[in-house]
């Protein structure tokens, strides 16, 4: 998560990654997340839309570290291998 520094009412730079974060896997994510937004899926329908929203590339790319984070944990948790398509119809 970026921290900014503030000072009362006043913004004092860009926000920044904080220094007890763990980059390498910051980095890791994002390349996944870079990944993920070159082949036709959900994904990159997903990042398609947002920039015709004209949000920010990277605070897509957040987003998007953040579903892979999510999806990872709930396969872990679940104790199974992650599906791709599930099939809700059944």
């Amino acid at each position: 998560a970026p921290f900014g520094n503030t000072s009362g009412t006043t913004l004092k730079g860009k926000p920044k990654v904080s220094h007890l974060a763990n980059k390498r896997i910051k980095t890791l994510l994002t390349m996944c997340a870079l990944n993920t937004i070159k082949k036709d899926n959900e994904f990159k329908r997903y990042y398609d839309r947002k920039i015709k929203e004209g949000k920010h590339h990277s605070s897509i790319l957040n987003v998007l570290r953040n579903k892979l984070i999510s999806r990872a944990f709930a396969a872990v948790l679940k104790d199974r291998p992650y599906e791709k398509d599930l099939n809700f119809a059944a």
